[in-house]
């Protein structure tokens, strides 16, 4: 089976444990033939890639309400590789990073976040992640 078997494997039947979220992380480095400049490829880029930002998302969200925090930093990663531009993304990684008390890493992140909108969107973090952000720097 190849990586891109696996990973899509992993992503139709939905993530059971951070294990298979690790697995994902160290097998989706970059995209389906992300080498090439196929235009046929472009699409099946998209799609797995959205398709990977909800599973992982969507699973990372479920243990935070769970009160588990402790995903690997490939998991973080793989998260801002997926969608770097997601306010969603952005607020998973600033609830983890303050739960795990890494302040200089949650400040680093923020800012390159803070710089990243503006350089591609032309735009600043909404209020609702600024306000998230702000909470999460005096617990």
């Amino acid at each position: 089976m190849s990586d891109l078997e696996r990973v899509e494997t992993l992503l139709l039947k939905g993530l059971a444990d951070d294990k298979e979220l690790d697995e994902i992380a160290r097998l989706y480095k970059r995209d389906f033939l992300g080498d090439e400049a196929y235009d046929w490829a472009l699409s099946t880029q998209h799609q797995l890639r959205n398709r990977a930002f909800t599973v992982v998302s969507g699973y990372m969200e479920q243990r935070l309400r769970e009160g588990h925090f402790t995903f690997s930093d490939e998991s973080l990663a793989l998260l801002m590789y997926l969608n770097s531009l997601s306010e969603q993304g952005a607020g998973l990684i600033i609830a983890i990073l303050s739960r795990q008390n890494r302040r200089s890493e949650l400040v680093h992140f923020f800012n390159g976040f803070k710089t990243l909108l503006a350089k591609e969107l032309k735009t600043t973090p909404s209020k609702e992640l600024l306000s998230m952000y702000d909470e999460a720097m005096l617990q």
